[in-house]
C-alpha cells in the first residue's frame, strides 16, 4: 500500500564505507519528516555495510537494509528497494552524495502543486576527490524530447519521482 504522504528514498551502495554516513546524515535532517530509507548494498568490501547497519539501528522504524548475494550492478540495486518502498515518492541519492536539508520539502511541494508532472530534480554541487567545492551544475528547466541530444536533463542523484512513474515503467533498466 502506497502511503501518500511518504517519501522512499532508494540507494544502491557498493565501497562508500567513507561517505555513506554523510549521505545518510542528510536524510536524517530533513525539514520534511516524513521518510523511509531503504538501501541495498551490492556486496561491498569495505565497511559500507557496517555504516549501513549502525546507522539503521539508530533510525529502526525508518530504514531497511539490503545485501545482495553477489555483485549486481546499481539498476538492480534500485529495483531491490522499490520492491520495499511504500511511499507516494521515490527520491535518489548515492552513498558519496548529500542533500540540502529542504529537498525533500520543495520537492514534494511541488510534485503536489503540479499533478502533470512525474519527476523533478534538482541542480548538482560538485566537490573534487578532496572534497573541495568544484562548482554548480544547472540541467535544463523543462527538459523535452529532444534534450538528451544535447544534455544530461537531470541529475540521478537529485530527482524525486512519483512512485506510479515507477510502476509504469516497470523500474530500472539493465543498459
Amino acid at each position: 500500500m502506497v502511503d501518500l504522504g511518504k517519501v522512499s528514498v532508494i540507494l544502491g551502495v557498493y565501497n562508500c564505507g567513507d561517505t555513506l554516513l554523510t549521505a545518510l546524515e542528510s536524510i536524517a535532517s530533513q525539514t520534511y519528516p516524513h521518510w523511509e530509507i531503504i538501501i541495498c548494498d551490492d556486496c561491498s568490501d569495505d565497511n559500507t555495510y557496517q555504516v549501513a547497519q549502525l546507522f539503521c539501528s539508530r533510525y529502526p522504524h525508518k530504514v531497511r537494509l539490503l545485501r545482495n548475494e553477489r555483485h549486481a550492478y546499481l539498476a538492480y540495486c534500485l529495483n531491490r528497494c522499490l520492491e520495499y518502498a511504500d511511499g507516494a515518492y521515490i527520491a535518489r541519492l548515492d552513498g558519496d552524495d548529500y542533500c540540502a536539508n529542504n529537498r525533500f520539502e520543495k520537492q514534494v511541494q511541488y510534485l503536489n502543486e503540479h499533478p502533470n508532472i512525474d519527476l523533478c530534480g534538482t541542480a548538482m554541487q560538485s566537490f573534487d576527490a578532496y572534497g573541495e567545492f568544484d562548482g554548480i551544475t544547472f540541467c535544463p528547466e523543462a527538459p523535452n524530447s529532444f534534450t538528451l541530444h544535447y544534455t544530461i536533463p537531470f541529475f540521478h542523484a537529485t530527482i524525486m519521482a512519483r512512485h506510479s512513474m515507477f510502476s509504469k515503467l516497470g523500474g530500472y533498466t539493465d543498459l
